[in-house]
């Protein structure tokens, strides 16, 4: 019977992105990558045009992730939600 052997090699965007929904995938950032999101959530749309169908109380995050090194990222964040700044490296 022969044997075979599996080849080690790296697999790349495995996600396609660095984050999945909100949270972080396995995937990284390459070097002097840079990632930008606006993520959105609209309010109650239940008042109708009174609310604007959700966007008068619509909250926003603005994320800069950018990639220092092939294995080093860091990133900025503010939200709207509490006035909230966070980062991560």
């Amino acid at each position: 019977m022969k044997k075979t052997t599996i080849d080690a090699a790296k697999v790349f965007a495995t996600f396609k992105s660095a984050r999945v929904i909100m949270a972080h995938s396995v995937d990284m950032l390459r070097k002097l990558q840079l990632d930008v999101r606006i993520l959105h959530r609209f309010g109650n749309i239940n008042k109708g045009i009174k609310n604007f169908f959700g966007l008068d109380e619509a909250s926003m995050r603005l994320g800069f992730d950018y990639g220092l090194t092939d294995n080093i990222s860091l990133g900025i964040v503010r939200s709207t939600y509490r006035k909230e700044l966070d980062g991560f490296i």
